[in-house]
């Protein structure tokens, strides 16, 4: 099974490649990657993007992602086409995948079954990215809304008592928080909602603090990072927030 996430990711990344060097190719391999995502998930019918291409569930790590890659696309183009995809995609999953009171995001919807209410660090992060990049072109106040009560409901409900973001133990798992990190920042700063910076302030000082001899952090910022082999992912939560969140100048 060809997975879609990957593709759309893919997508993202030679978006971005392109944003930098401004070579066309980056740009064609984007656009096709993204054609490629939507003609073979995309549900005309009732809306929202298919996991894989046998259209089976839908789930938010590929729904919201798409609308990234759809604005990221956008951005560079000014295709409207690319932005009503993006706003097709969004109102689905915000009806589907959104918890409005909270800000909690489902992982998916199968078939005719309930909305999976399960969370992940990284499905909360993909809607945040997906809300303030919706909210910078168009202004409509309910993107960032949105991306805020996402953010709330990650710090006061997901993260620990003392405000300490949530890990899992799954393999790649790790790479969560980086993810987080990526898109809370645009939070922070496109939309001036600078009340996250000592949240992820402490928990970058948290993870640090536990670092060990080799000046490796782990994924989980409570407990000393493990001796031995660590995996790429399960390392980079404490750089992530690290390069993206400024140190206190006082």
């Amino acid at each position: 099974m060809i997975n879609i996430i990957g593709i759309i990711q893919q997508n993202g990344s030679l978006a971005r490649a392109y944003e930098i060097t401004k070579e066309d190719k980056y740009l064609n391999h984007s656009i096709a990657g993204f054609n490629r995502v939507w003609s073979g998930s995309y549900d005309p019918i009732n809306g929202g993007m298919f996991w894989a291409f046998d259209h089976g569930g839908k789930t938010a790590c590929i729904n919201y992602p798409t609308v990234i890659g759809a604005m990221t696309l956008y951005n560079i183009t000014k295709e409207e086409s690319y932005l009503n995809k993006a706003k097709e995609i969004y109102t689905w999953s915000r009806n589907v995948l959104f918890d409005k009171n909270d800000g909690k995001v489902a992982d998916h919807k199968y078939k005719e079954e309930p909305t999976n209410w399960t969370t992940q660090l990284y499905n909360q992060a993909t809607c945040i990215g997906a809300a303030v990049m919706l909210y910078n072109v168009t202004k409509e106040k309910q993107y960032l809304d949105d991306a805020i009560l996402a953010t709330e409901y990650t710090k006061k409900t997901m993260s620990d008592k003392n405000g300490i973001l949530p890990f899992k133990t799954d393999i790649e798992q790790g790479i969560y928080v980086a993810i987080f990190a990526q898109y809370v920042v645009r939070l922070i700063e496109d939309c001036n909602q600078n009340q996250y910076i000592e949240w992820l302030r402490y928990n970058i000082n948290k993870g640090w603090a536990n670092r060990d001899s080799r000046n490796l952090t782990y994924k989980n910022f409570n407990i000393t990072c493990p001796t031995g082999i660590i995996e790429v992912y399960d390392a980079s939560a404490c750089p992530a927030l690290m390069q993206v969140i400024p140190p206190k100048t006082s």
